[in-house]
């Protein structure tokens, strides 16, 4: 379906704008100062209030909007537009699962109970030190959810986070269609995905300063390591909740003894804020020396939650990023 867009009282028509089967669509629309200041006063005073100043409207960071097929259809395709400066405060990209919402995600059927069969529930702490960076006259934080999870759980997260106090955000969520192989997807890995949506994102607003927050369950500290890696200057931290691992049976392992590629790990845990160091990090061997320190690579291994972080902050600096428990005990600088 061709689709036009309803800001306020005016209808803007996209040429070739067109929803993909999902319901999808993608285009650009611009919109001047005055467009978006009529369009934010008429939105305060349909809900009731008076007419506000420009500086009172400069408060409003969102804009609603209508997806409009064609007049016959008298289905109403709401949305909301983001209006986020492109330079000055921080920007939080944010992980959903085990980060702001508790989901158990590294138990498969903890997970589907949490997001099928029980009330959503949030990570404490979370939505009033993300409130706190929002209000904030010197951070003036701006949210990005960033998730696997899939759009059709849309609906569900917004209403969550609105009742649980988290501040307007953006969602990134996985599109997958029921009727095709796109579903298959929503089990896939999720790195590559986060990747390229966190990038986009960062490449959108080059002159804002960014904020990674996520877990360690699945893949975030390989993700936000990458990331840190590739735009070391708009990056200012990382956050990360510790998620204890999930217990491994207990199995019998013969191990094989091998003369080259043997890796070693040296670390050392430092207690202060929960973060990790390294004293060498991970290095490679090839002196054909074997010695109770060396793990031959050729065998399955598990690696220490240590050893996986050292890992996936290879190379960058040492105070960008760290670990929480909860969210009262994150802090930004000049918090």
């Amino acid at each position: 379906r061709t689709i036009s867009i309803r800001i306020g009282n005016t209808i803007h028509r996209i040429p070739d704008m067109i929803s993909t089967k999902n319901g999808h669509f993608h285009g650009i629309l611009r919109l001047t100062d005055s467009q978006v200041e009529q369009a934010l006063l008429l939105q305060q005073e349909e809900k009731g209030g008076t007419k506000t100043s420009k500086q009172q409207q400069q408060q409003y960071t969102a804009l609603r909007l209508e997806a409009v097929t064609d007049t016959a259809d008298t289905r109403i395709f709401a949305g909301v537009v983001h209006l986020i400066p492109p330079s000055g405060g921080i920007s939080v990209i944010s992980d959903i699962d085990d980060t702001v919402k508790i989901s158990h995600v590294t138990d498969k059927k903890k997970l589907v109970r949490s997001t099928f069969l029980q009330e959503f529930k949030a990570v404490p702490g979370m939505a009033e030190r993300y409130q706190q960076w929002s209000q904030s006259p010197h951070h003036k934080a701006q949210f990005h959810f960033v998730s696997s999870s899939p759009y059709q759980l849309y609906e569900e997260l917004s209403s969550f986070f609105q009742d649980a106090g988290f501040p307007e955000a953006t969602f990134h969520l996985k599109a997958i269609r029921l009727k095709d192989r796109s579903l298959l997807t929503l089990f896939g890995d999720p790195e590559k995905t986060k990747i390229d949506t966190i990038t986009s994102i960062l490449q959108r607003y080059p002159h804002r300063q960014f904020v990674l927050v996520g877990d360690t369950g699945e893949r975030d500290p390989e993700v936000y390591g990458h990331m840190l890696r590739q735009y070391p200057h708009q990056i200012q931290r990382v956050f990360l909740r510790d998620i204890p691992p999930k217990p491994l049976p207990h199995k019998k392992t013969k191990m094989k003894r091998a003369s080259s590629n043997k890796l070693t790990s040296k670390f050392k845990r430092h207690h202060h804020n929960q973060d990790y160091r390294d004293e060498g990090a991970l290095e490679e061997e090839e002196d054909g020396n074997d010695d109770d320190n060396t793990i031959d690579i050729h065998n399955d291994i598990v690696i220490s939650p240590e050893a996986r972080l050292l890992n996936a902050f290879r190379g960058t600096p040492h105070e960008k990023w760290s670990l929480f428990t909860e969210g009262s005990t994150l802090y930004l600088p000049e918090d």
